[in-house]
């Protein structure tokens, strides 16, 4: 039995577009793991360098 196929070029249509992206928001994590503030908690700490954002207001709220 052969296992599954991976997709290839020709199973997107053209003109699509691959992408990808990550973030060290979300990726490096705050007090996960012992793990400490990160650059990013610094600076979003700052009043008016990240405009208000009510997900991760309630994602902040919410961790143990």
């Amino acid at each position: 039995m052969d296992g599954p196929t991976l997709p290839t070029r020709r199973d997107f249509p053209e003109g699509f577009v691959f992408g990808a992206a990550t973030s060290a928001y979300q990726v490096e994590g705050h007090g996960f793991g012992g793990a400490g503030p990160t650059h990013w908690d610094s600076f979003a700490a700052t009043p008016g360098n990240v405009p208000w954002c009510r997900w991760h207001a309630k994602a902040r709220s919410t961790r143990p």
